[in-house]
């Protein structure tokens, strides 16, 4: 049987622990890594509507605003747009 870890601060730590706590790590590592893919395909789903609608490739050209930034604008505003419109 393989002796527990001992750490600088008189911890010890058996090793099925230490097993177990490399595994969840390693799941969640990759999680991230998969949430970064879905994260990426969804920027990029973004990215082309943003460059199909005229309001927002007009808020890209103000520095610093995105396809994310600018669509999240449109989104918000559009509908208070709308209903000033119908009232007038």
């Amino acid at each position: 049987m393989k002796q527990p870890t001992k750490f600088e601060l008189g911890l010890t730590i058996p090793p099925s622990l230490l097993l177990r706590a490399d595994q969840v790590i390693e799941d969640l590592a990759g999680d991230w890594r998969r949430l970064d893919e879905r994260i990426e395909g969804l920027s990029g789903a973004i990215e082309a509507l943003a460059q199909q609608d005229q309001a927002c490739v007009r808020l890209m050209t103000v520095p610093g605003i995105g396809p994310i930034i600018s669509s999240a604008m449109v989104a918000a505003i559009a509908p208070i747009i709308r209903s000033t419109r119908r009232h007038e």
